[in-house]
């Protein structure tokens, strides 16, 4: 929570920035890593993504949306957070999130069972 506390800050510090520009995105199913990679072309931004997190899949449809909007959509959707490492923006999922998850896909697949 510190470092979206952070990124929400930084954001508010500069509303004329990168992170209010329009993005228009139609991405088929793809891994997070290949999606952040479209999403450096139109920002310029460098983005990492950590273990397995990357190759998770991703459909991205947006039109004029602000790169803070689809960054967060994402984030929220993977249970993920974003962090700043110097000019990289990192994707991952905290030991807690990862936790979440686990229980959440075990939780899931034993429904299919019933």
């Amino acid at each position: 929570m510190i470092a979206s506390s952070l990124y929400f800050a930084l954001l508010q510090q500069n509303q004329d920035s990168v992170w209010d520009r329009k993005l228009s995105l139609s991405l088929a199913p793809m891994s997070v890593k290949a999606a952040l990679e479209e999403i450096k072309k139109q920002t310029n931004l460098t983005f990492d993504v950590t273990g397995k997190l990357a190759e998770d899949t991703v459909w991205i449809r947006v039109k004029d949306r602000p790169l803070k909007f689809v960054l967060d959509q994402v984030a929220a959707a993977l249970r993920a957070d974003w962090t700043q490492a110097g000019e990289t923006w990192r994707l991952a999922r905290s030991a807690s999130r990862r936790s979440d998850f686990r229980r959440e896909e075990i939780s899931r697949k034993a429904s299919e069972f019933k």
